[in-house]
């Protein structure tokens, strides 16, 4: 059989020469068709991908998509609206559960908003998810809002997954995390979990953590880190979390437990500094509020570039002499290779940064002039061994914990350290 050159470019070439079925060819693009009942939308988003098929996308018209249940994306498709403002897409019911439960991999939502209806995260109202990935791989979430929600996005406990993308997306009014990442210790799993992405985006105030990856196990007794890197011909790459605004969070912007090799560059971060919600106690009183925290077997982590503040505003009665769990950035137990460079550190809180059982940690060419209490500005304990402190503007020698080459409880400063 002859097939012209001119019909074959119009098939398109790669897909020809691939050997492409009758199958490949059923990707199309359609539009959600809906008759406005709650109790039907998930029905026809499931209409709309067997219509689109793997590949496919649905295109959402600027309006009001409200459903009384989860709605199932169980095949490869991207989902588009028009903006994040005019498309909108929410749970209007009460029962536990995500606004769309993803069980398909290459999933993309885009120019969206992903609604959960959550008001306030107490008074009965059950924990809401925006997009709940199962631990799907190559799930997308670009130029969308995630609004109402208690967990923006999940990967579902101890699932496996890789090559997450969030991009410009807006995460407002909501009330536990804007992403979490997360495994347990019934699910130690991942081992290996797989790069992923978040930049750009915006995680305003009243939500407890802005991204939380928690691997591991808290028993430490199944699992240390999981690698959030993909190597590709020997070259590796770490997860980025990148140019994104997270101001305040209740306890912690970005909170990193039990992962390894990950980058936070760029991004401009707030401490919630003793933000109080009288329906949500974690942190009511301003006790433990950080801007970064990293903790817990974590490794080869770059805080680069960061604009990081951390501001005590005395709520509740605490005494910001007393608090001693309120600074910029944390460093805690068993966490080795970090890199904490070029960031300009802001607030007035108890320490710029606490460290504490970590291994060659690097402090180099920050600037420490915005940090406006008196006495300590980072404060090593109970077994920092090798710190390097180099280039840093605004710290004397008298601002870090211990003196000479000495840190408290068997710490040691590297030798080569130099101050003001």
């Amino acid at each position: 059989m002859t097939i012209s050159l001119r019909r074959m470019l119009g098939c398109g070439l790669v897909a020809f020469f691939l050997g492409a079925t009758g199958a490949a060819w059923a990707a199309s693009t359609v539009s959600l068709n809906w008759d406005g009942n709650p109790a039907t939308l998930n029905a026809s988003f499931a209409s709309a991908q067997a219509a689109a098929g793997d590949g496919g996308r649905i295109n959402l018209a600027a309006r009001d998509y409200a459903s009384n249940q989860a709605i199932t994306i169980n095949r490869q498709v991207r989902i588009v609206g028009l903006s994040r403002d005019s498309s909108i897409v929410r749970r209007t019911d009460a029962a536990y559960g995500a606004v769309f439960n993803v069980t398909a991999d290459n999933v993309e939502f885009n120019s969206l908003q992903i609604n959960g209806g959550v008001i306030t995260p107490r008074g009965g109202t059950p924990d809401r998810i925006g997009v709940l990935t199962n631990g799907k791989s190559n799930i997308k979430i670009i130029g969308s809002a995630v609004k109402r929600v208690n967990y923006g996005i999940f990967n579902g406990a101890g699932q496996r997954f890789a090559n997450l993308l969030v991009s410009n997306t807006h995460f407002l009014e909501n009330h536990n995390y804007g992403l979490w990442l997360w495994s347990n210790d019934s699910k130690p799993q991942p081992l290996t979990s797989g790069r992923f992405v978040f930049e750009k985006s915006f995680i305003a105030k009243d939500g407890l953590m802005g991204i939380n990856v928690d691997f591991g196990n808290e028993s430490g007794t199944k699992l240390t880190t999981v690698d959030v890197s993909s190597v590709v011909n020997g070259v590796r790459s770490y997860t980025a979390i990148t140019d994104n605004y997270i101001d305040p969070a209740r306890e912690f912007g970005l909170a990193i437990a039990r992962a390894s090799y990950i980058t936070m560059t760029g991004n401009n971060v707030r401490g919630g500094g003793g933000l109080f919600r009288a329906d949500f106690q974690a942190g009511s009183k301003g006790e433990y509020t950080q801007a970064i925290h990293l903790e817990d077997r974590s490794s080869n982590l770059v805080v680069r570039g960061n604009t990081i503040a951390n501001f005590h505003n005395g709520a509740n009665g605490v005494n910001l002499n007393s608090a001693m769990n309120v600074f910029a950035v944390s460093a805690a137990r068993a966490t080795t290779n970090v890199l904490v460079e070029s960031n300009t550190f802001v607030g007035n809180t108890r320490w710029a940064l606490e460290l504490h059982d970590n291994r060659n940690v690097t402090l180099r060419n920050n600037n420490f002039s915005g940090i406006t209490t008196s006495g300590k500005k980072i404060e090593a304990w109970r077994g920092v061994v090798n710190l390097l402190v180099q280039g840093n503007t605004a710290l004397t020698r008298s601002q870090l914990s211990g003196s000479g080459n000495s840190l408290p409880e068997g710490g040691s400063l590297n030798t080569a350290s130099s101050f003001l």
